[in-house]
């Protein structure tokens, strides 16, 4: 009785997530052409003004276009079939990915507070040249701005997470901009120090969140999004009971459920499939990437009612 309505609605889900699909790899590469291009002149740019905060933007700068570049590439690979060894696909791997990320992060992190702190207690501490940084803190503020404006109104997980990436960065070379100018008019040479110890502890912060929010995936912590689905599956019309309820996520985004249907005992086999269909499309509209239901009848006993 939901076939016409629910095969209409698969086509168009699947036409729109292609179309997604197509819009977020341009966007990711986009993204990531303009990280690496910008972590390397800021590199460059920050050994020959001596400043420690335009080196430590450029390390997060790296740090995100390897990201980016792991997840261009994943996300090709995630589109290729599932197999007996990867049952569930690929999607997996880019997990790998935010770690790997990650971890530079926090390597550059530490080289970048320890530069600081060594140049802060030093008897003739570095002095970084006002004028480049300046510049470069220009160019910085301007290019993640593009790049935030590119990603702005993103649908998908990453593309909100590294639009959000491009603007502490933009917010990051706002600081830099400060402290030229401080150096500049006042010859504040220790604000550079400082300023780099600053975004490196704010780059571990956010690592840390990251590093914690994968680790949550990979301990299959239930996603938000669980709130309201059994609901949902009740407003189902022949459903008594739904229990026996998991869920969890493959990679922060596709998410999978396994999940008991009860349903009344005078209820036949064709309609428990129709049933089954439009919960399944329910379950699609709210982000599920598969759902494995398991229909009983209101008047048998469940055969796993310790639901280990």
């Amino acid at each position: 009785m939901h076939s016409g309505r629910l095969n209409n609605g698969c086509m168009g889900h699947d036409h729109s997530h292609h179309h997604h699909h197509h819009r977020t790899m341009s966007n990711l590469k986009f993204a990531f052409w303009l990280n690496l291009l910008l972590a390397t002149v800021e590199l460059v740019g920050g050994f020959f003004s001596g400043s420690l905060s335009v080196i430590s933007n450029s390390v997060h700068d790296f740090g995100d276009a390897l990201a980016l570049g792991l997840g261009v590439y994943l996300e090709k690979i995630s589109w290729k079939n599932s197999n007996p060894e990867y049952s569930y696909g690929f999607r997996r791997f880019s997990l790998l990915a935010s770690v790997m990320a990650n971890f530079i992060l926090l390597i550059g992190s530490f080289f970048i507070i320890r530069e600081a702190v060594l140049n802060l207690l030093s008897d003739v501490p570095q002095s970084p040249k006002s004028v480049w940084m300046l510049g470069f803190a220009v160019l910085g503020i301007v290019a993640n701005a593009i790049g935030a404006y590119r990603l702005m109104g993103s649908q998908t997980h990453h593309e909100k997470a590294f639009y959000w990436h491009l603007v502490e960065d933009l917010l990051g070379w706002v600081l830099v901009l400060f402290g030229a100018v401080a150096i500049w008019l006042w010859n504040l040479t220790w604000i550079d120090p400082v300023l780099g110890i600053a975004l490196s502890g704010f780059i571990l912060y956010r690592v840390i969140m990251n590093l914690r929010s994968t680790g949550e995936v990979f301990l299959q912590k239930t996603p938000e999004q669980h709130e309201g689905i059994e609901k949902s599956i009740l407003k189902v019309k022949g459903v008594e009971n739904v229990h026996h309820v998991h869920l969890w996520s493959l990679d922060g985004q596709q998410h999978i459920l396994t999940a008991h249907i009860v349903v009344a005992a005078t209820i036949k086999w064709a309609e428990q499939e129709s049933i089954k269909r439009e919960i399944k499309y329910i379950l699609k509209e709210k982000g599920i990437f598969e759902a494995t239901l398991e229909m009983e009848s209101l008047d048998a006993n469940c055969e796993d009612p310790t639901h280990a």
